[in-house]
């Protein structure tokens, strides 16, 4: 009997999983408005700050490589500040590369082409490259959901969730509030999926009909463009990334470079990890800096070719 005294009782179990759920909303909507805080909602002051930079280039003694990213929440996240990026580019490469983002929640690329003619007026802008997300370019998210299977091995999942839930909210606290900065899980071994990832299906040729003149027109105009890859989780590009997947979207990819000069770049940086995002897809401070520097290397090693 004295035994069971020492163990706690059911009541201190219900408030326990009770404080441990509310947590995780309160983290989570946290973090969805801290997102909705810091986005640039508006396309026409992206477009503007890019020419009055443009115009303060030509007026300086060396003009950099002037490179113009377009992407989604992905790319908010994953992709360092203009000054970060130039600081970098000018001290490892010697060659200052002004990287602007053309960046929008969701999917965002229909509307950038037809509601904002965005390639019309970087046909005006004339940058040295154009690099599109590969989820806006050629992945459509959503649709009928699988459940995907665990990649750990390991016995005890819910300590895995557990874990994974915390290190979760400590890089999101981290990424508005600088706590927990010196913070390192080295969660590798217990990388594992415990959620369900949408379902990506390559988008077809009909759907991106709308595009599709807009890439002959950068063709036509000799401006350079790309689509990049960002790196996932690890634990979901495992499960994700079917064979039958990585064929379709090949394939897709062959027919850009082919018909519109677009190539294709495959991220083959350092593997990440959920300890190098603040969600389960948005990198975090550690994440984005091993990402960004991977892209600018990118960038120079192609300008030099």
């Amino acid at each position: 009997m004295d035994g069971m005294k020492d163990r706690p009782s059911l009541k201190i179990w219900l408030w326990t999983i009770g404080l441990f759920v509310v947590w995780e909303i309160f983290a989570f909507s946290f973090y969805k408005l801290k997102l909705k805080e810091e986005i640039l909602y508006f396309f026409t002051p992206q477009i503007q700050k890019i020419t009055n930079d443009y115009a303060l280039y030509q007026r300086g003694p060396e003009e950099p490589l002037k490179v113009v990213v377009i992407g989604s929440s992905l790319f908010i996240h994953g992709i360092q500040d203009l000054e970060s990026i130039a600081q970098y580019s000018r001290k490892t490469h010697g060659k200052t590369v002004q990287l602007h983002k053309i960046v929008q929640t969701g999917d965002p690329f229909k509307d950038f082409v037809t509601k904002y003619q965005l390639f019309e007026k970087l046909i005006e802008l004339k940058p040295d490259l154009i690099c599109i997300q590969t989820e806006l370019a050629g992945i459509k998210l959503g649709g009928k959901k699988r459940k995907l299977k665990a990649v750990s091995k390991d016995e005890n999942p819910l300590f895995i969730k557990v874990v994974y839930a915390s290190n979760v909210n400590m890089n999101v606290i981290t990424h508005f509030t600088g706590l927990f900065e010196s913070f390192d899980s080295n969660l590798k071994e217990l990388d594992t999926l415990n959620h369900t990832p949408s379902k990506r299906r390559v988008k077809s040729l009909e759907q991106l009909e709308y595009v599709l003149d807009s890439y002959a027109k950068l063709q036509e105009h000799s401006i350079k463009t790309v689509i990049v890859d960002i790196p996932k989780p690890k634990a979901v590009e495992d499960v994700v990334y079917t064979t039958s997947f990585r064929d379709s979207l090949a394939q897709f990819l062959e027919i850009h470079k082919e018909r519109y000069g677009i190539s294709h770049w495959n991220y083959n940086g350092p593997i990440m990890y959920y300890q190098h995002y603040i969600d389960y897809g948005h990198l975090n401070a550690k994440g984005r800096k091993i990402y960004t520097e991977w892209l600018v290397d990118k960038i120079i090693e192609e300008e030099q070719h």
